[in-house]
């Protein structure tokens, strides 16, 4: 009964606490989003401690919009400072050219290529990593609540200390390693996962997944669970074994 009563309290106030997000974000319009990043954490926080009461629906639901308002802010951030965007030398004349790459689409911001990123370019909004290519990314000596990688391909990622969830988002061909609290994957391709963390790896529309110990500090391989079907993991993951 108290975890009906507990569930039925969380549906009557989370709801409108992600209106309000929504709001807050919206109207950060490209400023500082400090107050946004914060009232985002919370809300994840909020959304995990009831997981163990929600259904799988809900729970998909509430954090697919999470994500979405996260997509909002990082947006805003690289409109506002061009986050993890650094000057180029012109390449010469007798350089040849390079590979053509699809043109983004309208409403996302252009990927930062080949470039080594740290904790310093971090900054604007710690906790997301978005719209990356070809990237080496180190951040290690850091601590969040909660990532958000999203729209990243070809990279290396090597984490912090996060202490909540890991949500990898539209990736492939990267390499993520760390220690989480927890992981999550939606539409996550050709990726290797090395994680130190207690609890399974969930996986959604992923496929060519490699999953190991963490690169610093090899542990056991993390259990995997797919989200849409509870027995069809091994016909998409590879164990990665010292």
């Amino acid at each position: 009964m108290a975890n009906a009563a507990e569930a039925a309290a969380f549906f009557a106030t989370f709801p409108r606490e992600l209106q309000a997000l929504r709001a807050q974000v919206s109207n950060t319009n490209g400023g500082r989003s400090d107050d946004a990043v914060a009232a985002l954490t919370d809300a994840r926080h909020k959304l995990q401690a009831a997981a163990p009461r929600l259904p799988a629906h809900d729970l998909q639901t509430y954090e697919h919009e999470l994500q979405s308002i996260h997509r909002q802010l990082a947006s805003q951030g690289q409109q506002a400072r061009k986050k993890f965007q650094f000057r180029r030398t012109a390449r010469a004349e007798t350089a040849a050219p390079a590979a053509p790459t699809p043109a983004p689409r309208a409403d996302e911001p252009p990927a930062t290529t080949e470039r080594l990123l740290t904790a310093r370019d971090w900054s604007d909004t710690p906790g997301v990593l978005t719209h990356l290519d070809t990237c080496f990314v180190d951040l290690r000596g850091t601590s969040v609540p909660t990532l958000h990688i999203h729209r990243v391909r070809n990279s290396i990622v090597l984490l912090g200390e996060v202490h909540g969830s890991v949500f990898l988002e539209h990736c492939s061909h990267c390499v993520i390693s760390g220690t989480m609290g927890q992981f999550r994957a939606i539409d996550v391709h050709s990726t290797a996962v090395l994680a130190n963390t207690s609890t399974a790896l969930t996986l959604e529309a992923c496929s060519q997944i490699q999953v190991g110990g963490a690169l610093a500090e090899p542990g056991a391989v993390p259990p995997v669970q797919d989200f849409q079907d509870a027995t069809a993991w091994r016909h998409c993951v590879a164990v990665l074994r010292p």
